[in-house]
């Protein structure tokens, strides 16, 4: 059967194949584009990603050689400390523990200044020299320049939270910043007991207000006393 059209007819069949054509060919269009935008999402967070890795390797990098070259410095400015511990037993060992400490990565000029400071400021604030080594130990491995990814620094890790406040103090010097630090342990254990103000100053009070107890960093604090308790001297300057 032939079915006849007119000219008006057919022009009309034509315009609606072309619509349908163009209406199928936007959603069709739409859904490739959808699909395409999710696969650039994907590679993107995928590249920003790959490129936050490579920021932190790349900081990581910078602070190693920062040690480097201070380490260098310190060698040129120091020199041979000539100062005689060995009829300072306290620093003497100190010393020595410090020069054996597996991490230890410090020029050997710069030793017995921080062994001094030690002794001196844990005598301030009521603390044994052992309970001292332990927490520079745990923060900084002995390290006056180190600085953490929240930003903490020196060799008792003090946070922005103190050091912004006082732009009068250099918290990379290793007096300031053994005594600022000791400071601060100390009021954190006067207010909140010995075990709770070692967290305290690992997590911050915040987190001890709410009941959150690091025990992990109260056990490592104290193993780290205990070792340098049982240190034995070896070796002489």
């Amino acid at each position: 059967m032939i079915i006849k059209m007119n000219q008006k007819e057919t022009c009309n069949i034509m315009i609606f194949l072309i619509c349908f054509c163009i209406i199928t060919s936007a959603f069709c269009v739409k859904f490739y584009m959808r699909y395409l935008g999710e696969e650039n999402k994907r590679r993107t967070e995928k590249v920003l990603n790959e490129s936050i890795d490579l920021f932190y390797e790349s900081q990581i990098e910078i602070l190693k050689s920062e040690n480097r070259i201070q380490s260098e410095i310190l060698h040129l400015i120091l020199g041979d400390y000539d100062e005689d511990f060995t009829s300072n037993e306290e620093i003497f060992k100190l010393i020595q523990y410090i020069k054996e400490y597996k991490h230890n990565k410090l020029p050997e000029p710069l030793i017995p200044i921080i062994a001094k400071a030690i002794i001196e400021n844990s005598k301030k604030y009521n603390f044994t020299t052992a309970e001292v080594v332990a927490l520079i130990q745990g923060e900084s491995n002995f390290l006056p320049w180190a600085k953490s990814k929240a930003n903490a620094i020196g060799l008792t890790q003090i946070m922005p939270t103190f050091w912004k406040l006082d732009s009068t103090s250099d918290y990379y010097d290793i007096d300031t910043n053994i005594n600022k630090g000791l400071k601060i342990l100390r009021s954190y254990i006067e207010l909140y007991g010995y075990e709770k103000g070692l967290s305290t100053y690992n997590m911050g009070p915040d987190n001890t207000q709410k009941g959150k107890i690091n025990w992990d960093y109260v056990k490592t604090f104290k193993l780290n006393a205990k070792a340098y308790k049982k240190y034995e001297v070896k070796d002489t300057i």
